[in-house]
C-alpha cells in the first residue's frame, strides 16, 4: 500500500506550479493595474520566502538577514523586469537541491548536526554555500522590485520588516515543502495589503495574533494541516474498503 502522506506533495506541486505559471502569463491581459501591482508584491515575497526556506527549512537555523540582502539588491539594480524569471530559477534550484545529496546533507544538519559531521558532511562549507544561494535570490528580488519604486533610501531598502515577513510567511505556509512558503507568501501578501488599508494602525498586532494562533494550532503550517486532513480522509477511506 502506498503511503498516503506522500501523495499530496507529489501530486500537488506540479499542479500548483502550472497554475502559478498560467496565472502569471495571463494576468497582464485581463487584470486591472492594482492587481498587477499586488501580484508583483506577491512574487517578491514568494522569492524571499522560498529563498529563506531554502536555507532555514532543512538546517533549522533562523536567518533574519533578509532585509540586508534585499536592500543590497535594491541599490545594485539598474534594469532586471525579471521577477518571474528569478522566481522560476529559484524554484528549479530549490527543486534540484532538495532531491540531491546536498539536500539530504542539509536535512541531516537540521536533524542532528553532530551526527552529520561524524558521517562526513562538510557542515561549514555546505551552510556557507546554501546561505550564499539564498542570499543571491533575495538580492535579486530586491534588484527587480527597485525598478517599481520611485524613491529609495536606506530606511526603505533595509526595512527590518523584510527580515521578519519571509519567516512568518514560510512558517504559516509550511517550511519544509517547496510550495509551503509559496502559499504562505501569497496569503500573507494579500492579507498585508488588506489589513494596511483597513486597519493601518493595528495591522501588525493582527499579524501577531494570526501567527500565534498558527504556531499553536498549526505547527507545520497550512501544508501540514492539509496533510493531516488528507491522512485522516485516507484512513477512513481505507477503513471503509
Amino acid at each position: 500500500m502506498r503511503n498516503p502522506k506522500t501523495i499530496p506533495e507529489k501530486a500537488f506541486a506540479p499542479v500548483l506550479a502550472a497554475m502559478i505559471l498560467i496565472l502569471l502569463v495571463a494576468t497582464p491581459f485581463f487584470a486591472p493595474v492594482y492587481t498587477t501591482v499586488l501580484l508583483t508584491s506577491i512574487l517578491m515575497y514568494m522569492t524571499i520566502a522560498v529563498s529563506w526556506a531554502l536555507f532555514s527549512g532543512p538546517t533549522g537555523y533562523i536567518s533574519l538577514a533578509s532585509a540586508a540582502f534585499f536592500g543590497v539588491g535594491i541599490y545594485t539594480s539598474a534594469v532586471f523586469y525579471v521577477m518571474i524569471l528569478i522566481l522560476f530559477t529559484l524554484f528549479m534550484t530549490d527543486f534540484f537541491i532538495r532531491r540531491s545529496k546536498y539536500g539530504l546533507s542539509l536535512v541531516s544538519i537540521g536533524e542532528n548536526e553532530d551526527a552529520a559531521a561524524h558521517a562526513g558532511v562538510n557542515i561549514i562549507a555546505l551552510k556557507v554555500i546554501i546561505y550564499a544561494v539564498s542570499a543571491f535570490f533575495m538580492g535579486a528580488a530586491g534588484a527587480v522590485i527597485a525598478t517599481r519604486w520611485t524613491y529609495i533610501d536606506p530606511k526603505i531598502a533595509f526595512n527590518p520588516l523584510i527580515s521578519f515577513m519571509p519567516v512568518l510567511m514560510a512558517i504559516f505556509g509550511g517550511i519544509r515543502p517547496l510550495y509551503g512558503p509559496i502559499i504562505g507568501a501569497a496569503i500573507f501578501t494579500y492579507l498585508e495589503e488588506f489589513l494596511i488599508t483597513r486597519f493601518p494602525y493595528h495591522y501588525m498586532l493582527i499579524f501577531g495574533i494570526i501567527m500565534v494562533v498558527a504556531i499553536l494550532y498549526m505547527p507545520n503550517g497550512l501544508v501540514g494541516l492539509g496533510h493531516g486532513i488528507w491522512r485522516s480522509i485516507s484512513r477512513r477511506i481505507h477503513a471503509d474498503t
